[in-house]
């Protein structure tokens, strides 16, 4: 008997046949977010008279190591690098024997390195103990990090002990203890012995462990014994002063080339529309030379508002820069959505070689009160009577500094934005924060950092309580 073959029966069959043979794991599912577990640790934990060299710890899925030179640290510092390597499921940590001192409890600290493979979930334990003698050092000491110049907590910093029996200097000397802060910049340090310590935050960009010229940094001025020092520490990061060059603006002379040239004036104000309320209330009007000049006739310089459809003139003051002798200001108690005509008549500047600015019109519209935010801030007493000064900063730039000498500040006229403000101490009275000088023992002065940054809007008062920034 002859069997028939159905050729596309059979081509279906085989299509149906391979789409089994491929198994495609299924879609979607919940995310992992379990970090590896520990399943093996090659050496037990918090052993005395050990002199341990070397741990492998195995976890229960395939992991991977970030930052290893960075995140795991023994301490105290031994002074060599840790060997660190890894495959599949497991991780090995060693250091040679003869790095290890007598009598000493030594912590190994995994940080965040070691991570599952697929989704980067972190592994955290307590860190790994021994000692190499019959005890534990078990004396604490802890604290917080603040950027001196922001008045804010940093997360970035490192911190270091420094035991000075054999070496005197931060700067030469290699830290005995290190540590990193936490996400709210605190720090803590276990296990230690009663030893007096020079303490020390970093902002170790190079992760080398030593201050680098540019680094900011942050020391105390004693020794710390943790056996008698109980209290918390703040440490308070801040960069040295460096020489600063002389940014002084210079007008170099005028050349006889220069005579054939005009003297002009150009007023940075938009006078493209007369509608358009373009001068803001609480401003002055920038002016720029092309040339430097030697002779000012003032009564060439009106200013007039429309007050009922008449032009009336209106006090106004040019105001020299004294950094740039091309720049001036224009100053005058603005009124709300008023015309304006400012003229600057020929004449009013001369410069040496005789030549006068340049007649010239200018004609615009000022805003109303409506399209500025209110700020009312008040200011706690305890600021009062310690030499500071109060920072504006509007869009993060410095708009104004005020004394310190009342407890309510009323700021009209702002414009929308985004506002920040902080109180600087200035203890010696210079008229500017300072930061601070290791070699003479000087630590930066302080500067409180208001905790929020207010989004003012047109037409929105706001009463503020000052609040420095915190922590906790």
């Amino acid at each position: 008997m002859r069997l028939g073959f159905n050729r596309w029966g059979i081509s279906v069959c085989l299509l149906f046949l391979a789409a089994c043979a491929n198994i495609v794991p299924p879609d979607g599912g919940d995310k992992d977010v379990q970090a590896p577990k520990l399943i093996a640790q090659s050496v037990k934990d918090s052993q005395l008279h050990a002199r341990v060299t070397s741990i492998m710890l195995t976890m229960d899925e395939y992991i991977t190591v970030a930052d290893a030179q960075k995140e795991i640290v023994i301490s105290p510092n031994i002074n060599v690098p840790l060997k660190v390597a890894y495959t599949y499921k497991s991780i090995s940590v060693s250091w040679p024997d003869s790095v290890l001192l007598p009598n000493t409890t030594y912590r190994l600290n995994f940080g965040n390195a070691i991570k599952d493979i697929n989704e980067g979930n972190v592994y955290q334990r307590k860190p790994f103990v021994f000692s190499t003698g019959s005890y534990f050092d078990s004396l604490k000491l802890t604290g917080t990090v603040w950027d001196a110049a922001k008045g804010m907590p940093d997360t970035t910093a490192s911190v270091f002990l420094y035991n000075f029996d054999k070496d005197t200097s931060v700067f030469s000397a290699k830290p005995f203890y290190q540590t990193k802060v936490n996400n709210k910049a605190a720090f803590q340090f276990e296990g230690l012995s009663a030893h007096k310590y020079a303490i020390i935050a970093l902002k170790d960009a190079n992760n080398n462990a030593t201050i680098d010229k540019g680094e900011s940094f942050a020391y105390i001025h004693e020794l710390i014994n943790p056996a008698s020092y109980k209290q918390a520490i703040t440490l308070r990061l801040f960069k040295e002063q460096e020489t600063l060059k002389d940014n002084k603006i210079t007008a170099k002379p005028p050349s006889v080339a220069d005579a054939k040239k005009a003297f002009i004036t150009t007023v940075f104000i938009d006078t493209s529309d007369l509608s358009k309320r373009v001068q803001e209330l609480n401003a002055d009007i920038e002016l720029e030379l092309s040339c430097k000049s030697i002779k000012l006739n003032k009564k060439q310089f009106l200013l007039s508002r429309d007050s009922a459809s008449i032009l009336v003139e209106t006090a106004a003051t040019l105001i020299a820069d004294s950094s740039n002798p091309m720049h001036y200001r224009i100053a005058s108690n603005w009124l709300p959505d008023v015309h304006y005509e400012l003229r600057l008549q020929k004449g009013l500047f001369e410069d040496s070689l005789g030549r006068k600015s340049a007649s010239a019109l200018y004609r615009f519209k000022t805003k109303r009160e409506e399209d500025y935010a209110t700020i009312a801030l008040h200011i706690p007493d305890s600021f009062l009577h310690r030499h500071c000064k109060l920072e504006i900063k509007y869009q993060d730039k410095v708009w104004k500094q005020l004394a310190v000498d009342h407890t309510l500040y009323n700021f009209n006229f702002l414009i929308p934005g985004t506002y920040t403000f902080a109180i600087i101490e200035d203890a010696n009275q210079n008229g500017m924060w300072d930061t601070g000088d290791y070699e003479h023992k000087k630590q930066p002065e302080w500067y409180w950092q208001h905790e929020q940054v207010i989004n003012a809007k047109a037409s929105w008062e706001y009463v503020i309580d000052f609040k420095p920034f915190s922590n906790l």
